[in-house]
């Protein structure tokens, strides 16, 4: 199935409506998902995307639905969206949503990561998770092929994986069944204030009433937030996914280890990554936004790179338009 770009033909073309009760500017899975939700319990909303539903980052992620490993505080809100997705394709009818309860395991090489994973699988016990210690042997036939010397490693058998290329796609279709106008194409270039209070949002092709905005713009969010007066640190980072032919099926789980992490798809090829290895495009955020993320990027130095000129287009380049 081919990517998702800008010059995917627009399926969803609904005229921008006078007023609705919430404006969700972005269509990637949070502003999808936002949208279905709201639109199920009866609330008029407005779905508006400036490229095409699913054009960005959510339809080339790695599909984990992933618990393990969270950090303590995120960890409770994604064990619930790990129920969601359980249920999420009998509640659409929609079969692209399919939740993939394949597991995750994370590999250890040497016995420092090893006492990082104990740590976390104390964090999973207080949530009665599954989470299990893996023994070398069990590492092994857990992930059965991945050459290595490991020392262990640690397994959640009630993760999984969604197909992010068709899952958003498929949302969509549920949002605009429950009554939500969904527009592609169509940048919305700021909010709209009334004695301090949001009413609105003008778009490309003209105002939308509103007192409630949902702000799932992704990468854009801080340039968007920014005209709005509205201070949104991001530091905005780029890793490289990579797809294989289809291959045979092992029945493998969603696998990372040192340098290497992998998923199988639907199609029955593999989702293959380095892992953590990111890179940043040094922009104007960069700076202004330096001293709340120069600890976190100490902390991953050994897998940021630095580039000094982002590309054309990409959030946050150098003279990029922000309205």
């Amino acid at each position: 199935m081919p990517m998702i770009t800008e010059a995917t033909p627009i399926v969803h073309a609904d005229p921008i409506p006078e007023a609705a009760d919430v404006v969700v500017i972005g269509a990637g899975i949070i502003g999808t998902s936002t949208a279905w939700f709201l639109g199920r319990q009866g609330a008029r909303v407005a779905l508006i995307e400036k490229g095409r539903v699913a054009g960005e980052q959510s339809s080339r992620n790695w599909g984990w639905i992933r618990q393990q490993g969270r950090d303590r505080d995120e960890l409770p809100v994604v064990m619930e969206s790990n129920r969601i997705w359980r249920r999420l394709a009998a509640e659409t009818g929609e079969k692209d949503l399919a939740f993939a309860g394949c597991g995750l395991a994370y590999l250890a090489e040497d016995e420092r990561a090893l006492a990082r994973y104990e740590e976390w699988h104390d964090l999973a016990r207080e949530h009665q998770l599954d989470t299990r210690m893996l023994s070398p042997e069990e590492a092994r036939e857990a992930c059965p092929g991945f050459e290595g010397q490991w020392v262990g490693g640690m397994l959640t058998p009630s993760d999984g994986r969604a197909e992010p290329l068709v899952a958003v796609p498929a949302l969509a279709r549920a949002a605009r069944r429950v009554g939500v106008s969904i527009t592609e194409d169509c940048a919305v270039r700021t909010l709209e204030t009334r004695a301090g209070n949001v009413s609105g949002v003008h778009t490309e092709r003209g105002p939308v009433r509103a007192d409630r905005v949902v702000l799932a713009g992704g990468a854009w969010s801080t340039s968007f937030a920014r005209n709005a007066g509205i201070d949104l640190p991001q530091l905005i980072v780029r890793s490289t996914v990579g797809r294989t032919h289809p291959v045979a099926d092992r029945g493998l789980p969603n696998v990372s280890m040192p340098g290497f992490a992998t998923s199988r798809r639907a199609d029955g090829g593999h989702t293959v990554t380095t892992g953590n290895l990111v890179e940043h495009h040094v922009c104007a955020r960069s700076f202004r936004d330096l001293t709340k993320f120069a600890n976190l990027a100490w902390k991953s130095a050994a897998n940021l790179r630095l580039n000094p000129k982002p590309p054309a287009g990409y959030p946050g380049a150098w003279g990029s338009k922000t309205r």
